[in-house]
């Protein structure tokens, strides 16, 4: 029960006490007499908030942190205040998300906890010790994996065994085994130092040409250079701090979830682990895989998110740019494009000076003196070409230079670009491994034949809010994913040691283009096809879905502003849909893939936001069929993401073992009870349990509420 103030038109302030129940809020009156007032059965006044509007007031003096309660075709209005900010912003939340379902969430709820004393009645679980050793059985282990394969890429494996004993009507009843595998990624912290080095070198490159050839600009522009080269070393210091950090550190492969705001960690991506699940039955005898990556956010997070994130700071920096010159060279791509171009005329222009020289000096030869002539005119006339074309991309520069200066926001947005990126490619590069290595030995690698025209698919499936930092880190998200899929190109290259204990890709290229270079061992570079064992170049084509399920997305919808969610869906939908359509022109018999990609398309055009947790279910299937891997992440990485993984393997228990929606629903409730996103949690905070409080339950879906005892409300995420 809490205190609130409420007025009529006049502001006359009358103390009252009120509690909300469900969809019923309450009012109690609380005069200045009765102060130790104890509350009668009958309340004042009740209010059924349904199709309300709950709306931020302007403070008056007697009222400082007031707002107000409308409702649909009726003109009655309570305006509120309560004793602090924190106070009002607690009550709007709980007040605009009730309703007859919040309601009826909330008896679901107690439903759930009284059902969770017992037994379910629809399997027992059993689970193996996390050293890996197997609960007995009389069935045969998991299709083998070599873990000499394994060895450079995963390490730290947590294995869980789970035997669920299912009644039948009629006859014995069924057995299903299950087996829960999370690994941490080695590349974790190689990769992000391998590009931290590479960032330090491009900017010091960079901050070495300002130093030199800014100097003969006039001298009113000695103080602009001056400004650029402490900008370009504020970056450079970063990166050495990063990098001193990260040679220094000893722990776990993996950043945990209470880090995520050290800056010096800051390009290393959050709680990223592979996570496989293993299912056999009695009925098929086989062992299905169903393998997914979960990570925290890719996001700038130590950077904060005080004018949101890399989407909109990159609208921001355009929109401060007038003409359309100072946009084009804001961008970084654009920019090292033409540095390579014009690097590359300087060598060429530096091969004929060596020609001229060591063809007319010494004895004349008209002859070969002719014979060079013809070739150095024909040179020239071809550079004097590039050079015609490579200038006129950039018509005007003298007028974007005068719009650069002092643009603080380009070297913001390039430290954020490089944080995210980093994070991105980790993450791209572990789960390139992870399908390849994953594979037991006798698996046929043909499937990856098409990589170099067609790319894997690499499905990203985020929980975040449109509200406060988490949008913010959805800013980020959208732009990571971009880049990787505009400029990294990869390849694979054999191992030069046969006895590497950790996979170390190598990176190479400009802000415009990055290579990739990823070394597998002897025994799997030679399964791999022939286009690709001769560095056949690929992309990785990255689709970044969002789906918000806390009560903070209920916010959102009620009094917020969701577009960025549902541009985020929309333009991952025509994304698929496109893959798929080049996917078909080299597989053609896929019919499947029509009534999956239509059933896509009808549920995120009919709803793009609004929880609409189908877009995570559609869309894993869809790129398990198309060969791919799926991401899913929320901030942490541990609680909303451990929700939506348990959720994906009670799927592909229903579709390898036609279990009934009672039955599955038992089963999910073990898997996070009992499985490894409980000892994810423990890795990162310390103790078994989810970060959820009583007051979020109701307005998540229920497919994705954590099982009683499992969480906690002051549990540091």
């Amino acid at each position: 029960m809490s205190s609130v103030e409420a007025s009529s038109i006049v502001e006359v302030p009358v103390t009252i006490q009120t509690k909300l129940v469900g969809n019923i809020l309450a009012f109690w009156d609380c005069t200045v007499e009765s102060a130790q007032l104890k509350v009668d059965e009958t309340a004042t006044c009740l209010v059924i908030l349904e199709r309300s509007t709950v709306q931020l007031c302007d403070p008056t003096k007697t009222l400082p942190f007031r707002f107000s309660l409308s409702f649909e075709k009726d003109p009655t209005v309570f305006y509120f205040s309560t004793f602090t900010a924190e106070e009002r912003d607690e009550w709007m939340l709980m007040m605009s998300g009730a309703s007859r379902e919040i309601a009826q969430a909330q008896v679901d709820e107690l439903v759930e906890r009284v059902t969770a004393l017992s037994v379910p009645q629809g399997g027992r679980v059993s689970v193996a010790t996390s050293s890996g050793e197997v609960a007995s059985s009389d069935r045969n282990a998991p299709p083998g994996l070599d873990e000499k394969l394994l060895a450079p890429i995963l390490t730290a494996p947590i294995k869980r065994v789970h035997h669920f004993v299912l009644p039948t009507p009629n006859g014995p009843s069924r057995k299903i085994a299950c087996e829960e595998w999370m690994y941490e990624s080695k590349l974790s912290i190689v990769l992000p130092t391998q590009l931290l080095k590479l960032y330090r070198r491009w900017s010091q490159e960079l901050k070495a040409e300002f130093d030199e050839r800014l100097q003969y600009l006039p001298t009113s522009w000695h103080e602009v250079r001056q400004w650029h080269i402490r900008q370009l070393s504020a970056n450079i210091e970063y990166y050495n701090e990063a990098l001193e950090f990260l040679d220094a550190y000893s722990g776990p492969h993996f950043r945990s979830s209470v880090e995520r705001l050290r800056v010096a960690f800051a390009s290393v991506p959050i709680n990223l682990h592979v996570q496989r699940f293993c299912v056999n039955s009695d009925e098929s005898g086989d062992w299905q895989s169903f393998d997914a990556l979960t990570s925290g956010c890719c996001a700038a997070v130590p950077l904060r998110f005080q004018n949101g994130g890399l989407r909109r700071l990159r609208g921001m920096l355009e929109g401060g740019l007038s003409c359309a010159e100072a946009i084009d060279s804001s961008l970084d791509a654009r920019f090292w494009s033409r540095r390579s171009v014009l690097l590359e005329l300087k060598q060429r222009v530096g091969s004929l000076s060596v020609e001229v020289e060591r063809n007319w000096t010494g004895e004349p030869d008209k002859f070969n003196n002719g014979r060079a002539g013809f070739y150095l005119l024909s040179e020239l006339k071809e550079l004097r070409g590039i050079i015609n074309d490579w200038t006129a991309t950039f018509p005007g520069v003298g007028g974007a230079v005068e719009e650069m200066v002092h643009t603080e926001l380009h070297y913001h947005c390039q430290l954020r670009s490089d944080v995210v990126l980093s994070q991105a490619l980790t993450t791209v590069c572990t789960s390139v491994l992870a399908r390849i290595v994953l594979l037991p030995e006798s698996a046929s690698l043909s499937f990856i034949e098409s990589w170099p025209k067609l790319g894997p698919l690499f499905n990203i499936c985020s929980l975040l809010s449109c509200h406060g930092d988490d949008k913010g880190m959805m800013e980020d998200m959208s732009e990571a994913w971009r880049l990787v899929r505009q400029i990294a190109r990869f390849r694979f290259v054999r191992s030069f040691s046969s006895v590497a204990q950790t996979c170390i890709p190598l990176v190479e290229g400009t802000r415009a283009e990055l290579i990739i270079s990823i070394p597998l061992a002897d025994n799997l570079f030679k399964r791999l096809p022939q286009c690709l064992a001769d560095g056949a170049l690929f992309r990785v084509m990255t689709v970044f879905w969002n789906v918000g399920i806390n009560y903070e997305a209920s916010f959102v919808q009620t009094m917020g502003d969701p577009s960025l969610e549902r541009h985020i869906n929309l333009e991952a939908l025509a994304d698929i849909v496109a893959y798929v359509d080049l996917f078909r022109q080299f597989k053609p018999k896929e019919s499947a893939l029509v009534h999956m990609v239509a059933d896509l398309t009808q549920s995120v055009q009919a709803c793009p936001s609004n929880k609409n947790i189908k877009i995570i279910k559609m869309s894993v299937a869809l790129t398990r069929t198309l060969g791919g891997i799926s991401l899913i992440s929320c901030k942490s990485g541990k609680d909303r993401t451990a929700m939506a993984v348990t959720l994906e393997e009670g799927h592909i228990l229903r579709e390898n073992c036609g279990v009934t929606e009672q039955q599955l629903a038992e089963m999910v409730v073990a898997l996070r009870r009992d499985g490894v996103r409980r000892e994810n949690c423990r890795k990162n905070v310390g103790k078994p349990l989810y970060s959820f409080s009583p007051l979020q339950m109701p307005f998540m879906p229920k497919e994705m509420r954590p099982p009683a005892g499992t969480y906690g409300q002051q549990i540091q995420s």
